[in-house]
C-alpha cells in the first residue's frame, strides 16, 4: 500500500478494497485503493469504512451515504449516522429523532428516545 506524504491514513483494514484517508493540505476525506490510488477524491469533512457497499460521509455538517463510485445513494441530511448492518442503519436528526433507514434512505422504523433514557 502506497501512501502520499501529504495524506493522513484514517483506517486501513486487510481485505477491504478501499480505505479512507484525509488530505492533510485541504483537510478533506476521500478513499484510495490498496495501491494508494485515489478512487474517490477528497471532498468530505469526515468519512468511514464501507459497510454493505455504502459508506457514511459528512458534507456541510450532515451525514449521508455514498456508493463505491462516490455517488450519494442517501443525500446528507442526518446529524448522526452509523454503518449499515443487516440492511439498516441508525440515523438521527438535530431534534433528537432517531430512525432506522434502509439502503435507499427510506425510514423503516422510528425509535422513541424516552425508552433510551
Amino acid at each position: 500500500m502506497d501512501k502520499s506524504n501529504d495524506d493522513e491514513l484514517i483506517c486501513f483494514r486487510e481485505g477491504e478494497p478501499y480505505y479512507e484517508y484525509r488530505d492533510t493540505i485541504g483537510k478533506k476525506c476521500g478513499y484510495k485503493n490498496k495501491k494508494g490510488q485515489v478512487v474517490i477524491k477528497p471532498q468530505f469533512e469526515d468519512a468511514h469504512k464501507f459497510s454493505e457497499e455504502l459508506a457514511r460521509v459528512q458534507l456541510k455538517g450532515k451525514w449521508g451515504y455514498i456508493d463505491r463510485n462516490g455517488d450519494f445513494v442517501i443525500k446528507p441530511r442526518w446529524t448522526r449516522a452509523f454503518n449499515f448492518n443487516n440492511g439498516q442503519a441508525e440515523v438521527s436528526t438535530s431534534e433528537g429523532e432517531i430512525y432506522f433507514i434502509d439502503k435507499t434512505g427510506k425510514i423503516v422504523k422510528q425509535l422513541n428516545p424516552t425508552f433510551l433514557a
